[in-house]
Parts: structure tokens; C-alpha cells; sequence
């Protein structure tokens, strides 16, 4: 069924576009986003867009799985004693929440690069995993489990409404990644002060 919803919306673009004086408009980009929603479904159980723009993350407890098999986290994460500036606005503001936590794995993720020798200028947190994956600093499960939570949080970093049991998600797992993280940056760290 979502191939065919896609065939279709994307016929219906292409017949639109052939037309003489036609150009972009709405009625293109809404064919386009019907092309596309199918898709959606993969990662979201719910997705409210008019006004609203509420986001349900899907697999939350698959991605957990592949969290722990992967190693990114552990079931016995050591908790780091002080609390994240996002993990203090919590209450007041989910967005702002999630967003810090994008902000503060990809600092980490910059270290990690910075260690490794990489150039860390102008990389968006797809290329650092992507440097870090080649140099082994972090593994391919462990780079997906990544991306996925990214995913995650660059929706409440767009305003996106996200529900409570996906902001709870993760704040626990981003936590206990950022936790994993950070303990591998001082490994690391220690071992190229022993060199």
C-alpha cells in the first residue's frame, strides 16, 4: 500500500510539472508530503501536523534494544553525580530539554573527533558520526542508535510537540548515551597522554 501511495503522489507531481505554467507551488508540495508520509510511518506512530506539529518516536524500546546491545549504554551506567543544565529545565521546558541534549552529544561527538584528529569545522552531527564510525571511536549499531535519537531530537529543536513518553525516552537513554560518551572521550584521552 505505501508504494503505491507513493507512485501515485509522485505521478501526480510530474503530471503537475509538465504542464506548461506550472510552477512549485502548494499543491506540489502537498502531493510531495502524501509521497512521503507513508514512509513516515516507519519512525512515527503518530504525526499531528496542522498548528500543532505533535511528534510520536515509533520504536522507542527497539532502539533501546539496539542501544544496549550496541554498548552505546549499558544496563549498569554509572550516573554522572551532577545534573545537565537540560536535564534542570526539564519540567519548565521539553523542547528546550531536548534540544540541550542535542546540543551536549554533539560537543561530546566533537571531542571524540578532536581526539581522533579530525576536522571538527563545519561538520553537522551526521558527518562526526559518520568520521567517528570510520575511525572505529564509535561503532556502526552504535552510530544507528545515534541517528535515531538525533532524529528525535532535532523535531523538538524544529518546535515540534513532542509526547511525553518520547521527551521521558529520551531524557533517560540520552542521558545514559551522553554518560557512555563522555566516558569514552576521558579513555581516550588517556590513552593519547600515554603516547
Amino acid at each position: 500500500m505505501k508504494p503505491i501511495i507513493s507512485i501515485v503522489a509522485s505521478a501526480g507531481i510530474i503530471i503537475h510539472m509538465i504542464w506548461p505554467n506550472l510552477k512549485i507551488d502548494s499543491i506540489t508540495i502537498s502531493l510531495l508530503i502524501v509521497a512521503i508520509l507513508p514512509w513516515l510511518s516507519m519512525l512515527f506512530e503518530d504525526l499531528e501536523i496542522p498548528g500543532g506539529w505533535k511528534v510520536k518516536f515509533k520504536d522507542k524500546e527497539g532502539i533501546a534494544k539496539r542501544a544496549l546491545e550496541s554498548g552505546i549504554v549499558s544496563s549498569s551506567d554509572v550516573v554522572n553525580s551532577e545534573m545537565y543544565t537540560f536535564q534542570i529545565i526539564a519540567d519548565k521546558d521539553k523542547n528546550l530539554a531536548l534540544a540541550g541534549l542535542r546540543i551536549e552529544i554533539e560537543k561530546i561527538l566533537i571531542e571524540l573527533a578532536k581526539i581522533a584528529g579530525l576536522e571538527t569545522k563545519m561538520q553537522g552531527v551526521g558527518k562526526l558520526l559518520q568520521m567517528l564510525s570510520e575511525k572505529n571511536m564509535i561503532g556502526l549499531e552504535e552510530k544507528s542508535v545515534l541517528n535515531d535519537m538525533i532524529v528525535l531530537l532535532n523535531d523538538a529543536v524544529h518546535g515540534k510537540r513532542i509526547d511525553h513518553d518520547s521527551f521521558i525516552w529520551a531524557m533517560d537513554y540520552g542521558v545514559r548515551i551522553l554518560n557512555t560518551l563522555e566516558q569514552r572521550f576521558k579513555e581516550e584521552k588517556q590513552k593519547k597522554s600515554e603516547v
